[in-house]
């Protein structure tokens, strides 16, 4: 794919925030998460809801260790995952292929529970919107698909930018996104 997004996932971060922005990007482009230290499974959270929200996504993934840097830290664990719409290299070290439709349908089975659960614990307010989001038929993703009802209905931000290649969350972590890969 010509051009990506990338984005450095940190511990200050939410991991909504996350997944709303990568969401977004997918519909036009590849996307690469990053991150280092103990971001690395907020990372693979983002990645593994991403995938569950809209249909036909590639990924791959590169894992390891970042060297000891001059400033006396030690070494960390590192991962770049890389998302797209587009097939990516399914020889590559790392290549999970898209889930299949029955895959697919069962993640969203599984989120609608999740949410009437979550709404019959609230008192039930948004009941109905669980069971209509329960029933809907989900589409194809493709590049100028719109965002899947759970993208649409349930990430929320929580308020920072989170520009192309720039930090998001808590600027401590951020060291994977100044670092070479």
């Amino acid at each position: 794919m010509a051009s990506s997004s990338s984005y450095c996932v940190t511990t200050g971060g939410k991991v909504n925030h996350f997944v709303r922005i990568t969401l977004e990007a997918l519909q036009s482009t590849s996307v690469q998460l990053q991150a280092e230290g103990p971001a690395v499974s907020k990372a693979v959270t983002v990645a593994e809801i991403a995938k569950r929200r809209l249909r036909g996504v590639h990924q791959s993934t590169q894992i390891g260790i970042s060297g000891p840097a001059g400033d006396g830290r030690r070494p960390r664990p590192r991962i770049s995952i890389t998302l797209s719409l587009s097939q990516l290299n399914p020889k590559q070290p790392g290549y999970q292929r898209p889930l299949t439709d029955d895959e697919f349908a069962l993640a969203l089975e599984l989120e609608a529970e999740q949410a009437h659960l979550a709404c019959a614990a609230d008192g039930g307010g948004d009941a109905l919107m669980a069971d209509t989001f329960a029933a809907e038929e989900p589409p194809v993703a493709g590049v100028d698909a719109p965002l899947t009802p759970a993208a649409q209905r349930v990430v929320v931000g929580d308020g920072s930018t989170g520009a192309e290649g720039g930090p998001v969350g808590n600027e401590r972590d951020n060291v994977c996104c100044n670092s070479s890969s």
